[in-house]
C-alpha cells in the first residue's frame, strides 16, 4: 500500500510542477457558481472540483484564477474560504497524473 501511496505522490507532484494551482470551497449552489464563473472568460480555466452538497461547491484551477472568482463570486454575495492544499486537485490538467497511476496499477 505505501508503495502505491508513493507512486500516486510522485504522479501528482509531476503533473503539478508546471500548473500553480488552488481551491476554493464556496457557500452556493452548484448552478450559480457555474453561471457566475460562466459569465467571466478569464475564469475558464476554474472548474467545479467537489460537489459537496446543495450549498456548497470546491473550485479548483490556477492560483490567479481563483483569487479572481473568489473576487466575483465574492462580490455576489457569496462566502469563498481558501483552501490550503498542495496543488488544484480534481482539475482537468491534473489528468496526466491519473493516468500515470492507472498504467502502474495495470501492472
Amino acid at each position: 500500500m505505501h508503495h502505491l501511496v508513493a507512486v500516486r505522490s510522485g504522479a501528482m507532484r509531476d503533473a503539478g510542477q508546471s500548473f500553480a494551482g488552488a481551491m476554493a470551497a464556496v457557500l452556493a449552489p452548484r448552478d450559480r457558481v457555474v453561471a457566475l464563473l460562466a459569465s467571466d472568460p478569464s475564469l475558464a480555466e476554474v472548474v467545479p472540483a467537489n460537489h459537496n452538497g446543495p450549498e456548497q461547491v470546491v473550485i479548483s484551477g490556477p492560483a490567479a484564477a481563483i483569487e479572481a472568482a473568489s473576487r466575483l463570486l465574492e462580490s455576489s454575495g457569496h462566502r469563498v474560504v481558501r483552501l490550503e492544499v498542495a496543488g488544484a486537485f480534481h482539475h482537468p490538467r491534473l489528468a496526466p497524473a491519473s493516468d500515470l497511476l492507472s498504467r502502474h496499477l495495470a501492472t
